[in-house]
Protein backbone atom coordinates (compact mmCIF):
# COMPACT_ATOMS: atom_id res chain seq x y z
CA UNK A 1 0.00 0.00 0.00
CA UNK A 2 1.69 3.21 -1.36
CA UNK A 3 2.22 6.06 1.44
CA UNK A 4 0.00 9.59 0.98
CA UNK A 5 2.38 12.18 -0.20
CA UNK A 6 3.08 14.80 1.56
CA UNK A 7 2.48 17.94 0.29
CA UNK A 8 5.22 20.67 -0.66
CA UNK A 9 5.20 23.61 2.05
CA UNK A 10 5.17 27.69 0.28
CA UNK A 11 8.72 28.48 1.17
CA UNK A 12 8.80 31.23 3.84
CA UNK A 13 10.26 34.66 3.07
CA UNK A 14 12.95 35.56 5.01
CA UNK A 15 13.93 38.86 6.59
CA UNK A 16 16.72 38.68 4.16
CA UNK A 17 14.99 38.93 1.33
CA UNK A 18 13.07 41.59 2.56
CA UNK A 19 16.17 43.67 3.26
CA UNK A 20 17.63 43.00 -0.08
CA UNK A 21 18.10 46.23 -2.27
CA UNK A 22 18.51 45.67 -6.34
CA UNK A 23 20.67 47.73 -8.14
CA UNK A 24 17.41 49.20 -10.35
CA UNK A 25 16.17 49.66 -6.64
CA UNK A 26 19.07 51.73 -5.83
CA UNK A 27 18.73 53.72 -8.73
CA UNK A 28 15.49 54.47 -8.51
CA UNK A 29 15.60 55.38 -5.03
CA UNK A 30 18.52 57.95 -5.71
CA UNK A 31 16.41 59.93 -8.51
CA UNK A 32 13.83 59.93 -6.22
CA UNK A 33 15.96 61.25 -3.02
CA UNK A 34 16.76 64.15 -5.54
CA UNK A 35 13.44 64.86 -6.41
CA UNK A 36 11.99 64.44 -2.73
CA UNK A 37 14.98 67.39 -1.85
CA UNK A 38 13.58 69.73 -4.63
CA UNK A 39 10.13 69.39 -3.65
CA UNK A 40 11.78 70.88 -0.16
CA UNK A 41 12.97 73.24 -1.85
CA UNK A 42 16.75 72.12 -0.98
CA UNK A 43 19.97 71.54 -2.87
CA UNK A 44 19.44 67.75 -4.29
CA UNK A 45 23.21 67.19 -4.33
CA UNK A 46 22.78 67.12 -0.31
CA UNK A 47 22.17 63.38 -1.31
CA UNK A 48 25.34 62.69 -2.88
CA UNK A 49 26.64 63.42 0.23
CA UNK A 50 25.73 60.20 2.21
CA UNK A 51 28.49 57.39 1.65
CA UNK A 52 27.22 54.67 -0.59
CA UNK A 53 26.79 52.44 2.56
CA UNK A 54 24.59 55.11 4.26
CA UNK A 55 22.26 55.00 1.11
CA UNK A 56 21.97 51.23 1.34
CA UNK A 57 20.65 52.05 4.94
CA UNK A 58 18.14 54.03 3.90
CA UNK A 59 16.65 51.56 1.84
CA UNK A 60 16.61 48.53 4.07
CA UNK A 61 12.81 49.05 5.67
CA UNK A 62 10.64 49.96 2.42
CA UNK A 63 7.88 51.57 2.13
CA UNK A 64 5.17 50.45 -0.41
CA UNK A 65 1.84 51.77 -1.89
CA UNK A 66 -1.37 52.34 0.64
CA UNK A 67 -3.13 49.06 1.00
CA UNK A 68 -7.16 49.37 1.70
CA UNK A 69 -9.21 47.80 4.42
CA UNK A 70 -12.83 47.67 5.38
CA UNK A 71 -13.15 48.45 9.59
CA UNK A 72 -14.25 46.07 11.74
CA UNK A 73 -18.11 46.15 12.14
CA UNK A 74 -18.41 48.34 8.99
CA UNK A 75 -20.24 47.78 5.52
CA UNK A 76 -18.74 48.64 2.30
CA UNK A 77 -19.29 46.62 -0.62
CA UNK A 78 -16.41 44.73 -2.06
CA UNK A 79 -17.13 46.08 -5.53
CA UNK A 80 -16.73 49.98 -4.20
CA UNK A 81 -13.28 48.79 -2.48
CA UNK A 82 -11.90 47.61 -6.16
CA UNK A 83 -13.04 50.48 -7.47
CA UNK A 84 -11.27 52.96 -5.20
CA UNK A 85 -8.06 50.85 -5.08
CA UNK A 86 -7.60 50.86 -9.32
CA UNK A 87 -8.59 54.91 -8.84
CA UNK A 88 -6.18 55.66 -6.06
CA UNK A 89 -3.44 53.90 -7.99
CA UNK A 90 -4.26 55.54 -11.27
CA UNK A 91 -4.05 58.77 -9.48
CA UNK A 92 -0.75 58.06 -7.56
CA UNK A 93 1.03 57.42 -10.80
CA UNK A 94 -0.31 60.19 -12.98
CA UNK A 95 -0.28 62.71 -10.37
CA UNK A 96 2.67 65.20 -9.14
CA UNK A 97 3.43 66.19 -5.70
CA UNK A 98 4.62 69.60 -5.83
CA UNK A 99 5.52 71.16 -8.81
CA UNK A 100 4.83 69.42 -11.91
CA UNK A 101 8.54 70.19 -13.57
CA UNK A 102 9.83 68.34 -10.85
CA UNK A 103 8.34 64.70 -12.39
CA UNK A 104 7.89 63.19 -8.71
CA UNK A 105 4.19 61.38 -8.96
CA UNK A 106 2.81 60.12 -5.82
CA UNK A 107 3.49 56.79 -6.45
CA UNK A 108 7.43 57.10 -6.00
CA UNK A 109 6.45 59.23 -3.41
CA UNK A 110 4.31 57.43 -0.96
CA UNK A 111 6.77 54.21 -1.66
CA UNK A 112 10.60 55.21 -2.33
CA UNK A 113 9.80 59.31 -1.19
CA UNK A 114 8.52 58.14 2.31
CA UNK A 115 11.04 55.78 3.08
CA UNK A 116 13.86 58.53 2.12
CA UNK A 117 12.35 61.15 4.90
CA UNK A 118 11.24 58.14 7.82
CA UNK A 119 14.58 57.71 7.87
CA UNK A 120 15.91 60.96 7.84
CA UNK A 121 12.70 61.58 10.65
CA UNK A 122 14.60 58.90 12.92
CA UNK A 123 18.21 60.48 12.42
CA UNK A 124 16.69 63.93 13.76
CA UNK A 125 18.23 65.10 17.14
CA UNK A 126 20.52 61.65 17.45
CA UNK A 127 23.79 62.32 17.90
CA UNK A 128 25.46 60.38 14.91
CA UNK A 129 29.44 60.43 14.34
CA UNK A 130 29.31 60.88 11.12
CA UNK A 131 29.46 63.77 8.84
CA UNK A 132 26.25 64.31 7.31
CA UNK A 133 24.85 64.47 11.11
CA UNK A 134 24.11 68.70 9.84
CA UNK A 135 22.58 67.22 6.50
CA UNK A 136 20.23 64.86 8.48
CA UNK A 137 19.56 67.77 10.12
CA UNK A 138 18.75 69.82 7.61
CA UNK A 139 16.08 67.48 5.84
CA UNK A 140 14.45 66.41 8.22
CA UNK A 141 13.39 69.47 9.91
CA UNK A 142 12.47 70.89 6.03
CA UNK A 143 10.35 67.72 5.74
CA UNK A 144 7.96 68.84 8.22
CA UNK A 145 4.98 66.10 7.91
CA UNK A 146 2.20 68.18 9.82
CA UNK A 147 0.54 71.18 9.02
CA UNK A 148 -0.93 73.09 11.90
CA UNK A 149 -4.00 71.54 12.08
CA UNK A 150 -2.28 68.29 12.14
CA UNK A 151 -2.85 66.98 8.63
CA UNK A 152 0.04 65.82 6.26
CA UNK A 153 0.94 68.49 4.27
CA UNK A 154 2.35 66.34 1.51
CA UNK A 155 -0.17 63.88 1.26
CA UNK A 156 -3.38 66.50 1.15
CA UNK A 157 -3.95 66.11 -2.44
CA UNK A 158 -4.16 62.75 -2.45
CA UNK A 159 -6.66 62.72 0.59
CA UNK A 160 -8.53 65.02 -0.82
CA UNK A 161 -8.92 62.97 -4.16
CA UNK A 162 -9.78 59.63 -1.46
CA UNK A 163 -12.93 62.58 -0.40
CA UNK A 164 -13.93 62.93 -3.83
CA UNK A 165 -14.19 59.16 -4.48
CA UNK A 166 -15.63 58.22 -1.33
CA UNK A 167 -18.38 60.88 -1.57
CA UNK A 168 -18.95 59.89 -4.93
CA UNK A 169 -20.23 56.97 -4.08
CA UNK A 170 -22.03 57.89 -0.76
CA UNK A 171 -26.05 58.67 -0.92
CA UNK A 172 -27.57 60.98 1.89
CA UNK A 173 -30.67 58.53 1.94
CA UNK A 174 -28.80 55.54 1.97
CA UNK A 175 -25.47 54.84 3.32
CA UNK A 176 -21.99 57.26 3.72
CA UNK A 177 -18.74 56.71 3.55
CA UNK A 178 -15.22 57.69 4.66
CA UNK A 179 -11.99 56.48 5.50
CA UNK A 180 -9.59 56.94 8.33
CA UNK A 181 -5.39 56.79 8.10
CA UNK A 182 -2.61 55.52 9.65
CA UNK A 183 1.45 54.69 8.63
CA UNK A 184 2.72 51.09 9.97
CA UNK A 185 4.02 48.02 9.38
CA UNK A 186 2.06 45.23 6.86
CA UNK A 187 1.38 41.84 7.80
CA UNK A 188 4.65 41.19 6.52
CA UNK A 189 6.60 43.01 9.33
CA UNK A 190 9.36 43.78 6.73
CA UNK A 191 7.51 46.94 4.90
CA UNK A 192 5.77 49.98 6.12
CA UNK A 193 2.70 51.50 4.21
CA UNK A 194 0.09 54.31 4.69
CA UNK A 195 -3.15 51.83 5.65
CA UNK A 196 -6.11 53.51 4.68
CA UNK A 197 -9.49 52.10 5.94
CA UNK A 198 -12.60 52.95 4.78
CA UNK A 199 -15.44 53.11 7.14
CA UNK A 200 -19.03 53.58 6.79
CA UNK A 201 -22.42 54.71 8.01
CA UNK A 202 -26.26 54.12 7.87
CA UNK A 203 -27.72 57.00 6.71
CA UNK A 204 -29.89 59.20 9.95
CA UNK A 205 -33.51 59.92 9.82
CA UNK A 206 -36.10 61.43 11.42
CA UNK A 207 -39.44 62.32 10.52
CA UNK A 208 -41.13 65.48 10.64
CA UNK A 209 -44.99 66.93 10.56
CA UNK A 210 -45.85 69.52 7.67
CA UNK A 211 -49.12 70.74 5.89
CA UNK A 212 -50.95 67.88 8.70
CA UNK A 213 -48.62 65.17 7.12
CA UNK A 214 -45.93 62.72 8.38
CA UNK A 215 -42.45 63.25 5.81
CA UNK A 216 -38.90 61.65 6.19
CA UNK A 217 -36.45 63.32 6.21
CA UNK A 218 -32.37 62.53 5.68
CA UNK A 219 -29.50 64.15 7.53
CA UNK A 220 -26.57 66.00 5.38
CA UNK A 221 -23.47 64.19 6.44
CA UNK A 222 -20.10 64.11 5.25
CA UNK A 223 -17.82 60.71 5.61
CA UNK A 224 -15.01 60.49 8.56
CA UNK A 225 -12.40 61.67 6.97
CA UNK A 226 -9.57 61.38 9.34
CA UNK A 227 -11.65 62.43 11.91
CA UNK A 228 -12.96 60.84 15.03
CA UNK A 229 -16.59 61.26 13.83
CA UNK A 230 -18.83 62.21 10.81
CA UNK A 231 -18.98 66.02 10.16
CA UNK A 232 -23.19 66.83 10.03
CA UNK A 233 -23.89 70.08 8.11
CA UNK A 234 -25.12 72.96 10.48
CA UNK A 235 -26.32 76.35 9.75
CA UNK A 236 -26.67 79.25 12.22
CA UNK A 237 -29.53 80.37 13.17
CA UNK A 238 -28.97 84.18 12.83
CA UNK A 239 -27.17 83.46 9.17
CA UNK A 240 -31.02 82.63 8.18
CA UNK A 241 -32.45 85.65 10.72
CA UNK A 242 -29.96 88.07 10.79
CA UNK A 243 -32.39 89.95 13.16
CA UNK A 244 -33.21 87.42 15.51
CA UNK A 245 -31.70 86.95 18.51
CA UNK A 246 -31.01 83.05 18.34
CA UNK A 247 -27.65 81.91 17.24
CA UNK A 248 -27.64 77.95 18.01
CA UNK A 249 -27.00 75.40 15.12
CA UNK A 250 -29.78 73.90 12.54
CA UNK A 251 -28.69 70.32 11.38
CA UNK A 252 -29.93 70.25 7.91
CA UNK A 253 -31.94 68.09 6.52
CA UNK A 254 -33.79 67.01 3.03
CA UNK A 255 -36.67 65.00 2.17
CA UNK A 256 -35.88 62.14 -0.59
CA UNK A 257 -38.52 64.18 -2.78
CA UNK A 258 -35.46 67.40 -3.23
CA UNK A 259 -33.16 64.54 -4.33
CA UNK A 260 -35.93 63.14 -6.97
CA UNK A 261 -36.95 66.72 -8.17
CA UNK A 262 -33.71 67.41 -8.22
CA UNK A 263 -32.59 64.92 -10.67
CA UNK A 264 -35.54 65.43 -12.73
CA UNK A 265 -35.27 69.35 -13.36
CA UNK A 266 -30.94 69.11 -13.47
CA UNK A 267 -31.13 66.14 -15.75
CA UNK A 268 -28.20 66.79 -17.32
CA UNK A 269 -25.91 67.31 -14.92
CA UNK A 270 -24.28 64.12 -13.02
CA UNK A 271 -25.55 62.82 -9.47
CA UNK A 272 -21.98 63.51 -8.14
CA UNK A 273 -22.69 67.18 -9.54
CA UNK A 274 -25.74 67.57 -8.08
CA UNK A 275 -25.05 66.34 -4.21
CA UNK A 276 -21.97 68.35 -4.56
CA UNK A 277 -23.58 71.54 -5.61
CA UNK A 278 -26.71 71.20 -2.80
CA UNK A 279 -23.05 70.83 -0.41
CA UNK A 280 -21.99 73.81 -1.21
CA UNK A 281 -25.35 75.82 -1.46
CA UNK A 282 -26.36 74.82 1.84
CA UNK A 283 -22.92 75.69 3.11
CA UNK A 284 -23.28 78.83 1.78
CA UNK A 285 -27.10 79.59 2.90
CA UNK A 286 -27.63 82.06 0.75
CA UNK A 287 -31.52 83.05 2.06
CA UNK A 288 -34.21 84.55 -0.25
CA UNK A 289 -37.98 85.28 0.23
CA UNK A 290 -40.14 83.55 -2.62
CA UNK A 291 -43.09 85.19 -4.11
CA UNK A 292 -45.10 82.87 -1.06
CA UNK A 293 -43.58 84.53 1.27
CA UNK A 294 -41.46 81.31 1.76
CA UNK A 295 -38.03 81.60 2.18
CA UNK A 296 -35.43 79.21 0.42
CA UNK A 297 -32.02 78.75 -0.08
CA UNK A 298 -30.28 79.66 -3.53
CA UNK A 299 -28.83 76.59 -5.01
CA UNK A 300 -26.07 78.06 -6.78
CA UNK A 301 -22.62 77.01 -8.48
CA UNK A 302 -18.99 77.39 -7.83
CA UNK A 303 -19.46 80.65 -9.63
CA UNK A 304 -22.51 81.79 -7.49
CA UNK A 305 -24.75 81.50 -10.30
CA UNK A 306 -28.26 80.81 -9.12
CA UNK A 307 -29.50 77.79 -11.05
CA UNK A 308 -32.66 76.74 -8.45
CA UNK A 309 -34.14 77.26 -4.99
CA UNK A 310 -34.43 75.14 -2.30
CA UNK A 311 -37.79 76.09 0.02
CA UNK A 312 -37.08 75.15 3.40
CA UNK A 313 -39.15 74.99 7.18
CA UNK A 314 -37.68 75.14 10.82
CA UNK A 315 -38.68 72.51 13.22
CA UNK A 316 -37.35 72.45 16.43
CA UNK A 317 -33.58 72.50 15.92
CA UNK A 318 -33.71 71.25 12.70
CA UNK A 319 -33.82 73.25 8.99
CA UNK A 320 -35.55 70.96 6.75
CA UNK A 321 -35.15 70.96 2.74
CA UNK A 322 -38.61 70.48 1.15
CA UNK A 323 -38.33 70.67 -2.54
CA UNK A 324 -35.81 72.13 -5.64
CA UNK A 325 -37.68 74.55 -7.49
CA UNK A 326 -36.41 75.61 -10.52
CA UNK A 327 -36.20 79.06 -11.79
CA UNK A 328 -38.57 78.76 -14.38
CA UNK A 329 -40.85 78.16 -11.90
CA UNK A 330 -43.72 81.40 -11.33
CA UNK A 331 -42.78 81.55 -7.52
CA UNK A 332 -39.25 82.36 -7.73
CA UNK A 333 -38.12 85.70 -9.27
CA UNK A 334 -36.34 84.98 -12.10
CA UNK A 335 -39.72 82.51 -13.63
CA UNK A 336 -41.98 85.23 -12.71
CA UNK A 337 -39.89 87.66 -14.59
CA UNK A 338 -40.02 85.73 -17.57
CA UNK A 339 -43.82 85.02 -17.09
CA UNK A 340 -44.28 88.21 -17.26
CA UNK A 341 -42.06 88.99 -20.65
CA UNK A 342 -43.56 86.18 -22.34
CA UNK A 343 -47.12 86.80 -21.01
CA UNK A 344 -47.34 83.07 -20.50
CA UNK A 345 -48.32 80.87 -17.35
CA UNK A 346 -46.47 78.23 -15.17
CA UNK A 347 -47.93 75.60 -17.59
CA UNK A 348 -46.94 76.96 -20.62
CA UNK A 349 -43.45 76.63 -19.67
CA UNK A 350 -43.80 73.33 -18.10
CA UNK A 351 -45.74 71.76 -21.38
CA UNK A 352 -42.31 73.55 -23.29
CA UNK A 353 -39.41 71.70 -21.23
CA UNK A 354 -38.21 74.53 -19.14
CA UNK A 355 -38.58 73.21 -15.92
CA UNK A 356 -35.51 70.96 -17.34
CA UNK A 357 -31.76 72.04 -17.72
CA UNK A 358 -31.60 70.61 -21.03
CA UNK A 359 -34.16 72.76 -22.46
CA UNK A 360 -31.62 75.45 -21.85
CA UNK A 361 -28.70 73.38 -22.60
CA UNK A 362 -30.15 71.82 -26.05
CA UNK A 363 -32.13 74.50 -27.55
CA UNK A 364 -31.14 76.67 -30.33
CA UNK A 365 -31.71 80.17 -28.88
CA UNK A 366 -30.68 82.19 -32.10
CA UNK A 367 -33.42 80.21 -34.58
CA UNK A 368 -36.14 82.57 -31.96
CA UNK A 369 -34.19 85.75 -30.83
CA UNK A 370 -37.32 87.00 -28.85
CA UNK A 371 -36.85 83.80 -26.22
CA UNK A 372 -32.91 84.32 -26.06
CA UNK A 373 -33.97 88.28 -25.22
CA UNK A 374 -36.28 87.22 -22.73
CA UNK A 375 -33.89 84.60 -20.38
CA UNK A 376 -31.17 87.74 -20.62
CA UNK A 377 -34.05 90.15 -19.34
CA UNK A 378 -34.80 87.55 -16.44
CA UNK A 379 -31.65 86.70 -15.46
CA UNK A 380 -31.75 83.07 -16.63
CA UNK A 381 -29.25 83.04 -19.62
CA UNK A 382 -26.46 81.41 -17.63
CA UNK A 383 -28.57 78.14 -17.40
CA UNK A 384 -27.38 78.14 -21.73
CA UNK A 385 -23.69 78.21 -20.09
CA UNK A 386 -23.70 75.41 -18.15
CA UNK A 387 -20.91 72.69 -19.02
CA UNK A 388 -18.14 71.00 -18.09
CA UNK A 389 -17.22 69.19 -15.24
CA UNK A 390 -20.76 68.27 -14.49
CA UNK A 391 -22.26 67.29 -17.65
CA UNK A 392 -23.00 63.79 -18.41
CA UNK A 393 -22.58 63.93 -21.58
CA UNK A 394 -21.59 66.43 -24.24
CA UNK A 395 -24.10 68.90 -25.72
CA UNK A 396 -26.47 67.09 -27.82
CA UNK A 397 -27.21 68.99 -30.99
CA UNK A 398 -29.14 72.40 -30.94
CA UNK A 399 -32.95 72.13 -31.90
CA UNK A 400 -36.21 74.00 -31.16
CA UNK A 401 -39.43 71.96 -31.58
CA UNK A 402 -42.18 73.77 -33.87
CA UNK A 403 -44.74 74.54 -30.89
CA UNK A 404 -41.99 76.22 -29.15
CA UNK A 405 -41.07 78.32 -31.82
CA UNK A 406 -44.51 79.50 -32.31
CA UNK A 407 -45.24 80.03 -28.54
CA UNK A 408 -42.15 82.27 -28.38
CA UNK A 409 -42.47 83.86 -32.21
CA UNK A 410 -44.58 87.12 -31.29
CA UNK A 411 -43.76 88.20 -27.54
CA UNK A 412 -40.89 90.21 -26.88
CA UNK A 413 -41.03 91.82 -30.20
CA UNK A 414 -44.28 93.38 -29.90
CA UNK A 415 -43.47 94.92 -26.52
CA UNK A 416 -41.59 98.44 -25.95
CA UNK A 417 -37.78 96.93 -24.62
CA UNK A 418 -37.46 100.38 -22.53
CA UNK A 419 -40.81 99.94 -20.82
CA UNK A 420 -40.70 96.63 -19.92
CA UNK A 421 -36.89 96.78 -18.29
CA UNK A 422 -38.29 100.41 -16.23
CA UNK A 423 -41.52 98.24 -15.42
CA UNK A 424 -39.51 94.98 -13.96
CA UNK A 425 -36.67 97.42 -12.10
CA UNK A 426 -39.52 99.31 -10.49
CA UNK A 427 -41.95 95.84 -9.29
CA UNK A 428 -39.28 93.26 -8.53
Amino acid sequence: MSTPRKKKKAPVSKPSDALKVSKEYFDQFSVTARKVLQILDLDPELYDQFTKKQKYEMMIAKAISPRFSVKEGHLVPRYYVKIIQKKSYEYLKCTCVGNPSIGLNYYDFTTMGMTFLMYMQSKLGKNTDCDQSEAYDIISKQADFHDSDGSENFMTEYCNYLKYLLFSISKVNFRIYGFDWEWGETKSGFLFAAHIILTSMESQRTYFTYQNQSRPAYKMIHGQFISPTPMCLTISYDKIYKDGAKTHDLDVYVQSHVLLRMKERLDVLSPLMRKALLFFSLRECNIIQLNSGKYAVKYINTKQEVIGYLPFTIIDHNLLVLTFLPLSNSNVPEGKKLSKILNVNKEDLKFCGMDKLSFFINTDFDAVPQLKEALNLANMWHLTELEGGGLVEEKNEKKLLGYTAKLFQQTVSELNREELLDEISNRY
